[in-house]
């Protein structure tokens, strides 16, 4: 029988034969101790019967009610786990670019359910919206060259939250290159900084935008999925059955606010 060494490299630069490997690789002492350890968990039986086990290697976790392997140490749990039933919270940033001049356009709860996203349920004239609700953060617009931007953020209408209108004025005068944007927040108590579902009506305005031909704007927002809670359905031109799009900032009517990097209708 052919034995196996293993040359060993030492401080003296000297090598010396070492005769202690087993014919599959494995060092004498590695071995017994490996018969050791299986001893531990093994138990022999009658011949025929096989092999069973007479300790557990999974640890009992007296916390979770669960077990732990001792291998993997991935966590089992004797039941499964509850579930967050509270509705996640997706953050998105949106841009949109202005194909034409728009004065006090209005911003509705429904134009942005469907900015976030769409579904083509009927080709060439319906889309359902995979948000439920939508939250404004904020407004950031980049006026073109000698060009206009406001924002005008509608008040409570009525209850102990009212609040007088806001408005937000930028006006660049001509001539003068634009050098920093608009950049606006909700003011608290408005209609942009509470939730808005479909059900917030299509009277609802969020706020007016004013900016021209060229202007950039960002709206950074926060919105949730579609769970218990029928899908808005809105209006849309030519379209593919099943195809997603990114709607107008401004909706269908004025349909002035493109998205920008998405596919859109």
């Amino acid at each position: 029988m052919m034995q196996r060494f293993q040359i060993v490299q030492t401080p003296r630069s000297e090598l010396k034969i070492n005769p202690e490997l087993s014919h599959n690789g494995e060092t004498k002492s590695d071995s017994s101790a490996l018969r050791r350890v299986n001893a531990v968990f093994e138990k022999k039986v009658p011949s025929g019967l096989g092999t069973v086990l007479t300790k557990n290697p999974l640890k009992k976790s007296a916390l979770h009610g669960g077990t732990r392997s001792k291998v993997r140490g991935a966590f089992i749990p004797t039941l499964p786990p509850n579930l967050n039933r509270y509705q996640q919270v997706y953050p998105i940033r949106l841009r949109f670019e202005a194909l034409s001049t728009v004065a006090q356009v209005q911003i509705k709860p429904y134009m942005l359910l469907g900015a976030c996203g769409t579904i083509c349920i009927a080709a060439g004239s319906l889309a359902s919206c995979i948000a439920s609700s939508v939250r404004l953060r904020r407004l950031t617009i980049w006026p073109a060259s000698q060009g206009e931007a406001s924002v005008y953020w509608a008040a409570q209408t009525g209850g102990l939250f009212g609040a007088p209108d806001l408005v937000t004025d930028e006006s660049i005068p001509t001539g003068i290159t634009v050098t920093k944007p608009l950049s606006v927040t909700p003011p608290a108590g408005s209609p942009a900084s509470m939730w808005n579902t479909p059900t917030s009506g299509a009277t609802t305005v969020t706020c007016d935008i004013t900016v021209t031909q060229g202007s950039i704007i960002d709206v950074d927002l926060d919105y949730t999925m579609n769970v218990n809670i029928t899908p808005l359905q809105l209006s849309i031109g030519a379209s593919t059955l099943g195809a997603m799009y990114y709607l107008y900032l401004d909706g269908q009517t004025s349909h002035s606010l493109k998205p920008i990097g998405r596919p859109n209708v």
